[in-house]
C-alpha cells in the first residue's frame, strides 16, 4: 500500500488547495482497484451514500470532509465514524422504518407513508445515513421530484414526510436541514350533502350501520371507530372516550394526536351502540370470534364475529354500498374519510366554531380544520358580494 502525499501529486489538478491538503490529518490507500481513507484509527472503503472510492479525488474530498467534521473541543466536534459504516441504526431505509413503526395510528396514513418511502425515499436516498442529509442535498432533492412533474401538492407532502421522519429523530442530527416551502393551490374541501350520504346508506346492512353511523355522526377517523372499546363507553356519564386506534391488525393505544377525547352519547347512535354491547350482533362460534384474542367476550364496540373492522372490511362494505348508490342514484364517488370532511363542514354551516369542531374532530390546532376539513357556506358569503351586512 502507498500513502499517497501533496508531494506526489504535485502534477496533477485538485480543486482542494495545497494549503489545505497539507493541514488535513489522516491519508489516501490504494486498495484494490480504487482508494480508502484511514482517519483518527479508522478506515472507510466508502462514503456516506456507500458509494467506493474509484477516484483519488474523490477520497481525498471525502478526507477533507472528515477533518471538516473534526474538532477537539467535544462541544463543536461532529465527527461520528459510525454514520459512514454500512452497519448503522442511523441507515435511511432502517431508520424509517422505526419511524413507521412508532407512529403506526393511522392505517391511510401509514400506507401513504410507505408508499412515498418505497418510490422517492429508497432510490433516493437508499441507505444513506440520514445525518447526513443537509440544505443542499434537499434542493436537490426538490429538483429531481420536480423532474419528475409531480404536482404541487404531491410535492409538498413528500416533502412533510422527511420532515417528519429526520424531525423524529432530531435529537441525532447535529444540524437539521433548513427544509424549502412549496407553495400550492390549496383544492377546495370535498364534501357530501345529507341526501347523497342516504343515498349510500339505503345500502349498508343493517349490522354495519352501527359503526358506519358512529363515523357519520361524530367524524372520528376510521382506525378510531374500530379501535373503540367497550370499557370506553360509560352511561352513567354519557360519555365515549376516543384513547386508541385500530390499525394494521393492532390495538394502539393512542390517537393520531395522541390526545384522549371525551364525545357525548346522542340519542341517534344510543340504539347502536346498546345493540352492540348487548351482544345483538355477536357470533363468537367462527375461528375469528373474540376468544382468538385471548378475551372471552370482544373487546371491541364494533365488531365482525368479535373481531373489530379492518381496513379491508370496512373499505369492502362502503365500497359494496357506495357502487349500489352510485348505479341507482349517481351518487358522486364517496370515500369513508370524506364522512368525516362533511360531518365537519355541516357543523361549520350549522354556526359552530372552528375550535369547538377542532375538539371534536381531536385536531391540536383549528387552523387544521379550517384549512382541510369544514368548508365556509356559499351562503354566507352573498350578503358579502351584495355589498350588504
Amino acid at each position: 500500500m502507498k500513502f499517497l502525499t501533496p508531494s506526489t501529486r504535485r502534477d496533477k489538478v485538485f480543486v482542494i488547495p495545497e494549503e489545505v491538503m497539507a493541514e488535513m490529518r489522516g491519508g489516501v490507500y490504494r486498495h484494490r482497484d480504487g482508494f480508502r481513507v484511514y482517519f483518527r484509527g479508522q478506515w472507510f472503503n466508502h462514503d456516506e451514500h456507500g458509494r467506493p472510492f474509484k477516484a483519488e479525488f474523490y477520497a481525498y474530498s471525502f478526507l477533507e470532509h472528515l477533518n471538516s467534521l473534526y474538532d477537539p473541543d467535544p462541544a463543536k466536534n461532529r465527527y461520528d465514524p459510525s454514520r459512514f459504516k454500512s452497519k448503522t441504526p442511523y441507515r435511511f431505509d432502517e431508520a424509517f422504518e422505526l419511524y413507521l413503526s412508532a407512529k403506526m395510528n393511522d392505517s391511510g396514513w401509514h400506507q401513504s407513508k410507505r408508499w412515498i418511502w418505497k418510490k422517492y425515499f429508497i432510490p433516493y436516498f437508499a441507505n444513506q445515513d440520514f445525518r447526513t442529509i443537509d440544505t443542499v442535498q434537499l434542493s436537490a432533492f426538490l429538483h429531481w421530484l420536480e423532474a419528475k412533474n409531480l404536482k404541487g401538492k404531491t410535492m409538498r407532502n413528500i416533502i412533510m414526510v422527511l420532515h417528519g421522519f429526520l424531525n423524529h429523530f432530531r435529537q441525532a442530527i447535529n444540524l437539521f436541514p433548513e427544509f424549502p416551502k412549496i407553495q400550492y393551490q390549496q383544492p377546495r374541501i370535498r364534501w357530501f350533502t345529507d341526501k347523497e350520504i342516504n343515498q349510500v346508506f339505503e345500502f349498508i346492512h343493517q349490522e354495519d350501520r352501527g359503526y358506519f353511523l358512529f363515523i357519520r355522526f361524530y367524524g372520528v377517523r376510521p382506525e378510531e371507530a374500530s379501535g373503540l372499546l367497550r370499557k370506553n363507553v360509560n352511561w352513567e356519564t354519557g360519555e365515549i372516550l376516543i384513547s386508541t386506534v385500530y390499525v394494521d391488525g393492532k390495538l394502539k393505544q393512542r390517537t393520531k394526536t395522541m390526545r384522549e377525547r371525551a364525545l357525548p352519547i346522542i340519542p341517534e347512535m344510543e340504539e347502536y351502540l346498546r345493540m352492540n354491547l348487548a351482544g345483538k350482533f355477536r357470533n363468537l362460534t367462527g375461528p375469528e370470534s373474540g376468544a382468538s384474542l385471548g378475551q372471552p367476550d370482544s373487546l371491541f364496540v364494533f365488531h365482525v364475529n368479535g373481531r373489530p373492522y379492518s381496513t379491508h372490511i370496512r373499505e369492502n362494505r362502503w365500497n359494496e354500498a357506495r357502487h349500489q348508490a352510485m348505479e341507482k342514484y349517481g351518487t358522486r364517488s364517496m370515500t369513508l374519510r370524506d364522512l368525516r370532511h362533511s360531518a365537519a363542514t355541516h357543523w361549520r354551516r350549522s354556526g359552530i366554531s372552528l375550535d369547538l369542531i377542532a375538539k371534536i374532530l381531536g385536531h391540536s390546532d383549528s387552523r387544521v380544520t379550517d384549512r382541510f376539513y369544514a368548508d365556509v357556506s356559499t351562503h354566507e358569503l352573498i350578503p358579502i358580494v351584495r355589498g350588504k351586512s
